[in-house]
């Protein structure tokens, strides 16, 4: 199986190596792009309009030769369902995790996972979007599925970070509040879908989303309570430590018998004291 025919089969560990634009060994730059819900698909650059031509074996590659380097361009899509769609490339971005933060996260060294993986809305070389990154050291390819792309694992890839189990993939124009799962292909060709394990935000069940989320936004109340805790001798205080598991502890039955949200359960914790 080449490398395409992987692609195809969502088994490649690096579609970055193959989507995108990179060298054409007669000079240029090709620019492939692999979009199997597409039936035509051209590139816009400044000044150009490139068309791209479907691959001659594998369904779902589109393939073009610029005799340039490209530089900014965005994406034209005409879908089978008739649908067009106008987007950047996802595999025209330098990963957003440095050499020196891969470093510190296959050594374990990373005290705030939760600033790394997961999830993260941002600005990636001047373009609003989200940057998706998991922890899979066992899986041989692995997609981000979501509202954004109609749940299709084929459209959004991820890479191998450095072949070290950190899967990455910064996706131009998907923002706060979009629902999405990861998708794992294991190496024994088996396929699974995953919620986010370090999401900031979820569906409440029995959904079970992850939500894209910013944290950035939030407004903590408790600058008096950290204050005071600061200026307290923690080693001379006494410790208690509750635990309950609020998705079981207690139903709200007359709305369905869900679970008790943060704010009911704190109450109905307090009324036990």
């Amino acid at each position: 199986m080449d490398s395409l025919q992987q692609l195809a089969a969502l088994r490649h560990p690096n579609p970055h190596s193959l989507l995108g634009g990179h060298a054409a060994p007669s000079g240029g730059t090709l620019l492939r792009v692999f979009r199997p819900d597409a039936v035509r698909v051209a590139a816009h650059l400044p000044g150009v309009h490139l068309e791209l031509t479907p691959h001659a074996t594998i369904p779902g590659v589109f393939e073009a030769i610029h005799p340039t380097a490209l530089g900014s361009y965005v994406l034209e899509i005409d879908r089978h369902d008739g649908r067009k769609l106008r987007t950047l490339d996802p595999y025209a971005f330098w990963p957003t995790l440095g050499d020196g933060e891969l470093k510190v996260l296959v050594h374990g060294q990373e005290p705030s996972l939760w600033r790394k993986l997961g999830a993260r809305p941002m600005s990636h070389l001047g373009v609003d979007g989200t940057a998706f990154t998991v922890w899979a050291p066992h899986a041989m390819a692995v997609s981000v599925v979501g509202d954004f792309n109609g749940w299709d694992e084929r459209l959004h890839q991820l890479r191998n970070l450095a072949g070290a189990g950190f899967w990455e993939l910064f996706v131009p124009h998907v923002g706060p509040g979009a629902r999405y799962r990861f998708h794992l292909r294991q190496r024994n060709g088996q396929a699974t879908s995953r919620a986010d394990p370090l999401a900031r935000r979820a569906e409440v069940p029995p959904l079970t989303a992850s939500i894209t989320h910013r944290l950035d936004g939030y407004r903590w109340g408790d600058t008096t309570w950290m204050q005071a805790r600061a200026r307290a001798d923690q080693s001379a205080r006494a410790v208690s430590i509750y635990e309950v598991h609020l998705g079981s502890w207690r139903r709200v039955v007359e709305d369905g018998g869900r679970a008790l949200n943060y704010r009911e359960a704190g109450q109905a914790l307090r009324s036990e004291e």
